[in-house]
């Protein structure tokens, strides 16, 4: 987070935050039992033994936050049931292993995901519906947790204008496009279409029509109601556009019209303070003391000091309209946009997950399986030494760095620009050394 940047006094720090999110994220991506395992087992070694062992000093500052990381891991690879790409049975199945049928129209698998899938000719597109939806959730999940961090700052700081006129129409913005999205895809999930699975309505053509043609829904609808919803959402949608754009630099000009006034009906801002000034000449005047007395006119405070009687004091960070509205408009812009094209970046969690378990799955049937499948001693022995090592070197070192940039890039890019500004520095106690 201090490489991103310093929190500014008092502002929130996304650290906090981050201890819990950053690791989880990265979970999602890096999802698996037994790689999750591994990363788990090396930082309790470090945590245990780091201080004492010179090859691992390097990682002993960071002990905690690996064996976070090393538990979500296990804990999303748990919930893929995805052990170096072979599934796990450990509750049965809700499925007949041999001709695929449902034992019972009531049957949970109690844990992560059913075996049989791996078994199915549909194991991608399910698996890659399934991550893509979680995705989204999660993205939407932790974007509005930012927003949020929005309103925490403009309480503390009492600042009205942004907590009404920027938090609560971006809150609602996001709600009402992606977090319906979200819902959505919860009424599907729980909806059975057994029997009539042409009536499941797509959830990408509901989003589209929700602009483009009035709401309609393509299918059986998804509640009741649901094309009024939508078009609820819309209206919405199209009030909290120009509310973020107009009001905010609206009220501000109106603030600083009323101090304007205020200051002319006072004729102006100049005030003549006398100070105590240690450094004097030998005859105790001043270098630079002005010529100045208490009965000294207006006009001759504003020669002396190079003033305009006919401006106000510090006219030159007088208020700007132009400059405040092309700065909300650039804000708007960005948020809008960003709204969009940061809920389709958490994507990266489904893309990244899918690639860590297809790598597994390439390496252990190319590498392993086959040697297995044959029972000779000796390509069993080959085969696990190549298998272990390209395991280790692709999937234990570079996937993991990659997993660990793409969960440094939400979190930087996806999460911080919410809320954060980061220019403050770094606090340094004062020391005699």
């Amino acid at each position: 987070m201090d490489t991103y940047g310093v929190p500014s006094y008092k502002e929130v720090n996304p650290a906090i935050y981050a201890t819990v999110t950053f690791p989880f994220l990265f979970g999602v991506m890096f999802g698996d039992i037994g790689h999750g395992a591994l990363l788990f087992i090396f930082a309790t070694i470090v945590c245990l033994f780091g201080d004492r062992i010179e090859s691992l000093k390097v990682a002993y500052p960071y002990r905690y936050f690996l064996l976070m990381m090393g538990f979500f891991s296990t804990f999303c690879g748990l919930m893929y049931n995805d052990f170096m790409s072979v599934p796990l049975n450990l509750f049965g199945s809700c499925y007949n292993m041999t001709t695929g049928q449902r034992l019972s129209s009531d049957c949970v698998y109690p844990v992560g995901v059913d075996p049989i899938w791996f078994e199915s000719k549909q194991e991608i597109s399910f698996m890659n519906s399934l991550k893509m939806k979680i995705s989204v959730i999660f993205g939407v999940a932790h974007m509005s947790l930012g927003i949020c961090q929005k309103a925490v700052n403009a309480t503390f700081f009492k600042n009205k204008t942004d907590f009404r006129h920027e938090f609560i129409p971006q809150i609602l913005l996001l709600t009402c496009l992606f977090g319906y999205m979200d819902l959505l895809i919860l009424f599907k999930w729980n909806t059975n279409y057994f029997g009539s699975e042409h009536e499941a309505p797509s959830i990408i053509t509901t989003m589209v029509a929700m602009f483009l043609d009035g709401g309609k829904i393509i299918g059986r609808p998804f509640f009741k109601g649901n094309v009024i919803v939508t078009n609820l959402l819309l209206v919405v949608v199209l009030i909290c556009v120009p509310w973020m754009l107009l009001v905010k630099p609206y009220i501000l000009w109106s603030e600083a019209k009323d101090k304007k006034k205020q200051r002319e009906q006072r004729g102006g801002d100049v005030e003549l303070v006398q100070q105590e000034n240690p450094y004097q000449d030998e005859e105790g005047i001043e270098p630079n003391q002005l010529n100045l007395s208490h009965n000294s006119s207006e006009d001759e405070v504003m020669r002396i000091t190079g003033q305009d009687k006919n401006k106000p004091h510090g006219a030159a960070g007088e208020f700007s309209v132009m400059e405040v509205s092309v700065h909300q408009l650039i804000e708007t812009i960005e948020f809008v946009l960003g709204t969009v094209s940061n809920t389709a970046s958490y994507l990266r969690l489904w893309a990244l997950s899918l690639a860590h378990s297809q790598l597994s799955k390439v390496f252990f049937d190319n590498l392993l399986l086959e040697a297995l499948n044959e029972a000779s001693t000796i390509k069993i022995i080959i085969g696990f030494i190549a298998w272990a090592t390209a395991t280790f070197s692709v999937l234990m070192c570079m996937d993991l760095m990659e997993c660990f940039l793409h969960t440094l890039r939400l979190h930087w890019v996806e999460f911080q620009n919410k809320f954060y500004k980061g220019v403050g520095y770094a606090y340094e106690p004062f020391s005699f050394d």
